[in-house]
């Protein structure tokens, strides 16, 4: 008889223990180290131009460059879910320019705060 209680005991433990081992892993499952900002969307890095506007060209990495032939301006970037900020530091200080920003295929649509939208074509 105590070689059954034993074993009935030892088989209980070993269940306890994988529905232990079966939570942790469902638990931390979702858990990852990611940024809280939105990733960027792939289609974003690139040279973008749009007619009467400086072309924009993303790095991918959040850097960037906005302008025409020689005369260049480096801005830095962040997307958060549909919100692209693009921080330029000029000559008379910081100026950030925030959009919505939608892209389907070749075309980046960049909405401004007042409601104003430009398309831009990927080069």
């Amino acid at each position: 008889m105590h070689k059954k209680t034993s074993a009935g005991r030892m088989l209980l433990l070993i269940s306890a223990i994988l529905a232990l081992v079966f939570l942790l892993f469902v638990s931390l499952n979702g858990c990852t180290d990611a940024p809280d900002s939105t990733p960027e969307p792939d289609g974003l890095k690139g040279v973008w131009a749009a007619p009467g506007m400086n072309d924009h060209e993303f790095d991918g990495k959040g850097g960037g460059s906005m302008g025409h032939g020689s005369h260049n301006h480096s801005f830095t970037y962040t997307v958060d879910g549909d919100t692209l900020t693009i921080t330029v530091d000029g000559h008379g200080g910081e100026t950030k320019y925030v959009y919505t920003f939608a892209l389907s295929g070749n075309t980046l649509t960049l909405t401004d705060t007042a409601g104003k939208s430009t398309a831009f074509t990927k080069k």
